[in-house]
């Protein structure tokens, strides 16, 4: 191969290197938490993957031992009749589980992600209305807000039998805008947009 075409060929390979490590770069930007980061004892893993795996496994346990076991016991029918009769309507296969209010399940799972939200948030929202013009302006405070509301969607399309159109909603919901703010969680969103005088 010539000198000139094989500077050319490092110069494209090099080029395309960069871009890649860019690339890289912005969708898996450095951890927010000090647990994750280098040195952390957690540096080794991924922040979003762990965390978002951690609040699938925390729902879980919850489902299992409170919500199942409290919110959303199986009903037993006594032998009277006439109770058996008054709850004949709620406990038909249409309705799709043996309580008289079959979302319970996932409304109580979904209450607890979106007070973990919720608090997790809180840093971040103060920042907003304490100071608006540079509340854009630093990386978000911690994705523990973030994290949870991916980990309640995918858990309610893995633990539950739901309708194709729920679940395209679930992924589009988790891979849009969940997935959109990890790129974004240590970017000066202000600089990152593009302004009129470019």
């Amino acid at each position: 191969m010539h000198p000139a075409a094989m500077n050319s060929h490092n110069g494209a390979n090099s080029f395309r290197g960069s871009m890649l490590t860019q690339l890289n770069g912005f969708l898996s930007p450095a951890p927010l938490s000090p647990v994750f980061q280098r040195g952390g004892p957690l540096d080794w893993l991924n922040e979003d993957s762990t965390l978002i795996l951690l609040f699938m496994i925390l729902l879980f346990v919850l489902d299992i031992t409170v919500v199942r076991q409290f919110i959303q016991p199986k009903v037993h029918i006594l032998s009277d009749s006439s109770t058996a009769a008054s709850y004949a309507h709620h406990l038909t296969p249409k309705h799709g589980c043996h309580s008289h209010f079959p979302q319970g399940r996932y409304f109580a799972l979904h209450a607890v992600a979106n007070a973990i939200s919720a608090c997790a948030a809180a840093p971040d929202v103060y920042r907003l209305f304490a100071d608006p013009v540079n509340a854009f302006s630093g990386p978000s405070y911690t994705m523990v807000a973030n994290s949870s509301v991916a980990a309640i969607h995918l858990y309610h399309c893995l633990a539950f039998k739901l309708p194709m159109a729920d679940i395209f909603h679930h992924a589009t919901f988790v891979t849009i805008l969940c997935g959109a703010a990890i790129p974004y969680k240590q970017v000066h969103i202000l600089r990152a947009m593009p302004s009129c005088d470019k």
